[in-house]
């Protein structure tokens, strides 16, 4: 089933019940995300200034392919193609009464899978930016790395990227090599999860009928 909660700007997120299809999969790897404990142990020199940079991925989750493997994972009940408004499917046009057999082509926010892996690929374009070292991210349980003038420290919070820093200059750099980077393709991203699917990396399916 699908239902819809309130987004910021009078939108809606589209969230997919998907706990059938959640039954074939082993559990998803834990989350190492920044916390508030985290910003709160940051620490800043004297008479020091902290600028903040921060940019955010839309519809992140909706801008990654499935694999072809795990498309088979997330169909909807079929539906006539009059009720869909569809009269052409494949450059092949259909009559009303045809029933359509709708999957999704995303990684839908319902999948228990889906936030790790929309924070490790994320954690992985960042880890591009020689700027951006892995050692200065900040996560929940691991040592704060010390504000630099030359450095900032940074994090990615799924779909949001933010940059610490006592240099204003570099925090900006910063943020605009993130969201350079940040702007995926749809097929890059599914060769990516295709790449941990086959590595059994991130997601793993069990038996299931």
């Amino acid at each position: 089933g699908l239902f819809a909660v309130h987004k910021k700007g009078g939108k809606q997120r589209l969230i997919v019940d998907a706990r059938m299809s959640n039954c074939c999969f082993t559990d998803s790897k834990p989350v190492h995300l920044c916390s508030g404990a985290t910003l709160g142990s940051v620490v800043m020199e004297e008479g020091e200034r902290l600028y903040v940079g921060q940019v955010d991925i839309e519809n992140a989750f909706y801008n990654m392919l499935l694999p072809e493997d795990l498309v088979e994972y997330f169909c909807l009940p079929r539906i006539k193609a009059r009720h869909a408004g569809v009269d052409m499917v494949g450059g092949v046009r259909v009559s009303g009464d045809t029933w359509l057999y709708p999957h999704f082509r995303v990684v839908p926010m319902g999948f228990t899978h889906a936030l790790y892996i929309c924070q490790l690929i994320h954690e992985r374009a960042v880890d591009r930016i020689a700027a951006l070292r892995p050692l200065r991210r900040l996560r929940d349980r691991a040592p704060v790395p010390p504000i630099l003038s030359a450095e900032s420290a940074h994090g990615q919070y799924v779909d949001n990227f933010f940059s610490l820093g006592s240099d204003e200059r570099v925090v900006g750099r910063d943020v605009d090599d993130a969201d350079a980077e940040k702007q995926w393709t749809q097929n890059e991203c599914a060769a990516r999860l295709q790449e941990l699917y086959h590595a059994n990396e991130a997601i793993a399916t069990r038996w299931c009928t």
